[in-house]
C-alpha cells in the first residue's frame, strides 16, 4: 500500500499518541506493591454490606480507579400508574470498580455536573477512567463513591474505544460498537431478604429453567433476546447462553445461561448493594478471587432483582423497570421484566451504546423498534430497530447501504427494500449525512429504512410498511438518543428540513413508489435538495 506523505505523518502521530497513553498508563497506574495488581487493578476492596455492624464507610487507595459509567433507565407503557417508582426517565453516573463491583458516583461540589461533563465529552461512558484522590471512599449505605471537595477530578479518556488495544484489557471492558459476532450471556436470579415480609427470602417465580426459556428459548420460547437478536442481525450477532463448569464434578456450575445466587443484603438496601452481593459471591463460587466476572464467565450479565428491590442511596422507591449501562456488561430488571423480550432488547442495546428512540417530545416515543417505549409481554412484540440503531450495531451488508454526503443535483431516486429482507439482496438502509459542523457540535444526520412489517419485525408497533425518517446527533458522546421525524409511503406529505445541507437550501424526502406483498417488500425513495 503506497502512503502519501500526510498518511505517513497521520499515522505516525495516531502511533505517538498511542505510545504516550500506554506510557501514561504504565507509569501511573501499573504498582505491584500495595496490593495494587500489576495488570492496573484495584487495591484489595473489601466490599461488605453494611448490616450487623459491617464497615459502612470505606476509604480508597489514591492508586485506585474506576471506569465511569451511564445508566438509563427503562420506561414501560403502565408506568405513570406506579406512583411508587423512582423517576421514569433518569440517567445516573455510576463508576465500576476493576473487581466489578458498581456504585453511584458523586461528584465534589465544586466539581460542573456529571450531565455537564458529559455533554462536554469530559465524562465519557465505558471510556472515562477516574484517578481517585485522596479523601475519595465508598459509601456502603448508599451505595456511592464519593470524591473529596478541593480535588482535581483525574479523568483519563486516552484508554481508547472497544476496538483499540486497551479493549481486551483490564481499562476499558466496554461491549460497544458494532455488535458482531458471538457473545455470552448469564442471567443472574438474586434470591435477597424482604424486610418487610420479616426477614424472608424473596425472589422472581420463574425457575431457572423458566428463565432461560424466556430469554434463550432452551425450551421453545418463540420470542426472547435470542430469537430477535439473531433474525434482526440475519445471523451477524449470536446470543450464546453462558455454560461454566461441569455439573457432574463441580460444586458450582452454570447451564443454559442462568444461574441462582443468594446474598445477605436486603432489598430495602437498593438495586446496585443486592447486585454488587451477587458479583462477590459469584466470585467466591467460581474462585475468581478479586477479578470481574465479566468476559470470564459471560460478556453479559442479566441481573433479575426480587421484587421489592428498590433504587439506589437508600430510598424507598422502587427501582425502575429496567436499567443498563451504556457501552458496559450490566443490566438490571425489576422482577418480571427479566422475562419481557422488549426490555431485554432494549437494555441490552444500552450496552452496545444505543440511545433512546424519541417521537415528538416523548423520549421513550419512537415505538418502532426496541428503544422505545418497554412492554410487559410474553412473546411479544416481534421487533427491531430502527434505521440509526441498525447502522450503530452494524446490522447491514456494506453493499446494501447508500450514503448521499453531498446535496443532490435535480433528483435523487434510491431503490430500497424491506429491512428484514436478506441485506444482500438491495438497499436496506441509506444515510444522508449533513455536511455542516460548527467546530463544537455535529449536526443531525438521517437515517431511513423500509419498516416491513414482517419477519422478526412483524410486530412493530408504529411505521410498519412505510420508510421511517430517523434523526440522530453525530457526535462523540455515546448513547445519543435518536428522533423518528417522519413515516413515508407514497401517499403522505414529504418530510421537509431546513437548512441540511446549506443555510437557504430545505431537504426533502419522499416516497414515490411502494410495493407490499407476502414476499417482498419496496418502495423508492425521492431525495431533493430545493434552493431558495
Amino acid at each position: 500500500m503506497m502512503l502519501t506523505t500526510t498518511t505517513r505523518l497521520n499515522f505516525l502521530a495516531v502511533i505517538f499518541i498511542k505510545a504516550i497513553c500506554l506510557f501514561t498508563a504504565s507509569s501511573r497506574y501499573l504498582r505491584t506493591d500495595n496490593g495494587v495488581s500489576a495488570n492496573g487493578g484495584n487495591p484489595a476492596v473489601a466490599l461488605v454490606s453494611p448490616q450487623n455492624g459491617a464497615k459502612i464507610r470505606e476509604e480508597l487507595d489514591e492508586e485506585s480507579f474506576c471506569i465511569f459509567y451511564e445508566q438509563h433507565a427503562a420506561v414501560d407503557a403502565n408506568a405513570a400508574a406506579d406512583n411508587n417508582t423512582s423517576p421514569k426517565d433518569s440517567t445516573i453516573c455510576t463508576c465500576e470498580l476493576d473487581n466489578g463491583s458498581t456504585f453511584v458516583l458523586e461528584l465534589p461540589s465544586d466539581s460542573p455536573s456529571c450531565d455537564e461533563l458529559m455533554k462536554k465529552n469530559t465524562l465519557k461512558s465505558a471510556v472515562s477512567r477516574l484517578q481517585m484522590k485522596q479523601g475519595a471512599y465508598i459509601d456502603h449505605k448508599k451505595q456511592k463513591i464519593i470524591l473529596s471537595k478541593g480535588q482535581p477530578l483525574g479523568v483519563d479518556n486516552c484508554r481508547g474505544r472497544p476496538s483499540d488495544v486497551f479493549q481486551q484489557g483490564k481499562h476499558s471492558r466496554s461491549l460497544a460498537g458494532n455488535a458482531i459476532g458471538s457473545r455470552t450471556f448469564l442471567v443472574v436470579k438474586i434470591v435477597a431478604k424482604d424486610p418487610n415480609k420479616g426477614g424472608a427470602s424473596t425472589f422472581i417465580s420463574q425457575t431457572e429453567a423458566q428463565l432461560s426459556d424466556r430469554v434463550f428459548g432452551t425450551s421453545g420460547d418463540l420470542v426472547n433476546l435470542k430469537t430477535q437478536y439473531e433474525a434482526c442481525s440475519q445471523g451477524l450477532y449470536t446470543v450464546t447462553p453462558a455454560t461454566v463448569g461441569n455439573p457432574k464434578t463441580d460444586q458450582y456450575y452454570i447451564q443454559n445461561g442462568v444461574v441462582t445466587v443468594e446474598v445477605d443484603t436486603n432489598v430495602t438496601q437498593g438495586r446496585l448493594a443486592n447486585s454488587n452481593a451477587a458479583i462477590n459471591k459469584l466470585k467466591q463460587m467460581f474462585n475468581l478471587g478479586s477479578q470481574s466476572p465479566q468476559n470470564i464467565l459471560a460478556n453479559h450479565f442479566l441481573f433479575c432483582m426480587p421484587p421489592g428491590t428498590t433504587t439506589d442511596g437508600g430510598s424507598t422507591k422502587h427501582m425502575s423497570i429496567a436499567m443498563a449501562s451504556t457501552g458496559g456488561w450490566q443490566s438490571w430488571f425489576r422482577g418480571d421484566w427479566c422475562t419481557y423480550p422488549s426490555a431485554q432488547m432494549h437494555e441490552i442495546g444500552h450496552n452496545y451504546f444505543l440511545g433512546h428512540a424519541a417521537e415528538g417530545t416523548a423520549p421513550y416515543g419512537d415505538t418502532a423498534g426496541a428503544m422505545g417505549t418497554s412492554i410487559g409481554q410474553h412473546d411479544s412484540p416481534k421487533f427491531c430497530f430502527n434505521a440509526a440503531q441498525r447502522y450503530d450495531l452494524g446490522w447491514y451488508h456494506p453493499s446494501g447501504l447508500v450514503k448521499v454526503t453531498s446535496p443532490p443535483t435535480g433528483v435523487l431516486d434510491i431503490n430500497i427494500i424491506g429491512f428484514v429482507q436478506p441485506f444482500a439482496s438491495g438497499t436496506t438502509l441509506i444515510k444522508i449525512v449533513n455536511p455542516l459542523y460548527t467546530g463544537t457540535a455535529y449536526t443531525n444526520n438521517m437515517y431511513l429504512h423500509l419498516n416491513a412489517q414482517k419477519g422478526p419485525n412483524a410486530g412493530t408497533q408504529e411505521g410498519g410498511n412505510k420508510v421511517t425518517v430517523v434523526e440522530k446527533v453525530e457526535s462523540s458522546a455515546q448513547g445519543a438518543a435518536t428522533k423518528l421525524i417522519g413515516k413515508l409511503d407514497a401517499s403522505t406529505a414529504p418530510v421537509q428540513i431546513a437548512g441540511f445541507f446549506s443555510e437557504n437550501c430545505v431537504l426533502t424526502i419522499s416516497v414515490t413508489r411502494m410495493q407490499i406483498s407476502t414476499n417482498t417488500s419496496a418502495a423508492t425513495v425521492r431525495v431533493r435538495n430545493v434552493c431558495v
